[in-house]
């Protein structure tokens, strides 16, 4: 599977703040680099920062948006159109879709992803 190797980063939320989204440009072993729409690259320290991998799948409902590593998803055919938290499996060898007990590797071609509403709002 070819596909592009990405980063998505998260500020730990604070006691009084919400958590951040923004895109990754490095890593190192004590500061993430990070994109600000307002200040350009800036760098935070690494335990500040919670770091996803961009999946290679996409949204087959909004616009196509990319899903990464511990989004909340929903997958049609799976647990009643339930979220379920994406992960990756040794296991499977591959992203899964957990809920509860239940792991199944995650098939665009098979089953229609779609990113829980939760998450869009975040967005």
């Amino acid at each position: 599977m070819k596909r592009e190797i990405k980063f998505r980063g998260y500020a730990k939320p604070l006691e009084h703040f919400p958590s951040l989204m923004f895109q990754v440009w490095g890593i190192t072993e004590k500061e993430v680099l990070v994109k600000s729409k307002t200040s350009g690259i800036l760098a935070r320290q690494r335990d500040k920062v919670e770091v996803v991998q961009y999946t290679g799948f996409k949204d087959q409902d909004n616009k196509g948006e990319e899903i990464y590593h511990k989004d909340m998803i929903i997958n049609s055919s799976r647990n009643d159109g339930k979220a379920h938290i994406v992960e990756w499996s040794e296991k499977f060898g591959g992203w899964v879709g957990l809920y509860g007990n239940l792991e199944y590797l995650i098939a665009p071609e098979l089953h229609e992803i779609k990113l829980a509403t939760v998450l869009k709002v975040m967005r």
